[in-house]
């Protein structure tokens, strides 16, 4: 089991990733406050964030739909982005690291950690969160965006990276993105001249034998 936990940065506080599981394909993506049976409002987001030709996690797994419980509630924005990739990254393979990372981040098609907002105010956040008994011992990183504004180099001993894309932050964890489309892609295609030959090969039969 990967002993990695991820958690997302908000205004208030830091959101424990409680559990990633595969749904059917057929229904949505949904994101469920601690086990409930209660989708959260955000759930159209994520299934948009996860299932193919707009998502990336599909991209990632090869399965178009999960169920993402979280700590508390995430009502908006994207932020949330860059941790949930992280998540999904760790619940396919091992890492040799082990620890929490704290992450805030949008991210695009091109795997681009994008900025967003109040990161300033994210970080005040899990510093009071940590002061006030959140578990701080052990190995731990926050994952930011690039940008221009002038970041703290840790909160609380844990230090803060700011990472330019997805495989950046993965990095740091010991994990990779682990694309799995670009095998149907190369295929598919030997599985269709295989076919095409099957027919040639008896229309040339048929017409030796007439």
């Amino acid at each position: 089991m990967n002993e990695i936990s991820v958690h997302i940065l908000t205004t208030d506080g830091p959101v424990a990733i409680q559990r990633i599981s595969e749904e059917d394909p057929i229904v949505s993506s949904v994101i469920c406050l601690d086990g409930r049976a209660q989708a959260l409002p955000i759930s159209p987001a994520y299934e948009a964030f996860i299932r193919s030709p707009i998502g990336i996690i599909e991209k990632m797994t090869g399965h178009p739909a999960y169920r993402m419980d979280v700590s508390a509630r995430i009502d908006e924005g994207r932020s949330w982005q860059l941790a949930a990739c992280i998540a999904h990254a760790a619940a396919l393979q091992k890492s040799g690291w082990q620890g929490r990372i704290y992450a805030t981040g949008e991210v695009d098609n091109d795997l681009a950690v994008r900025p967003v907002e109040q990161i300033p105010l994210k970080l005040a956040a899990l510093q009071a969160a940590l002061n006030d008994g959140v578990d701080g011992s052990g190995n731990a990183m926050v994952l930011v965006p690039k940008d221009d504004q002038s970041l703290p180099d840790e909160i609380n001993g844990i230090p803060v990276h700011a990472v330019g894309t997805v495989s950046e932050a993965l990095a740091l964890a010991g994990l990779s993105w682990p694309v799995r489309t670009e095998l149907h892609s190369v295929t598919k295609p030997k599985a269709n001249r295989g076919r095409g030959l099957a027919i040639l090969l008896s229309a040339a039969l048929v017409a030796a034998l007439v």
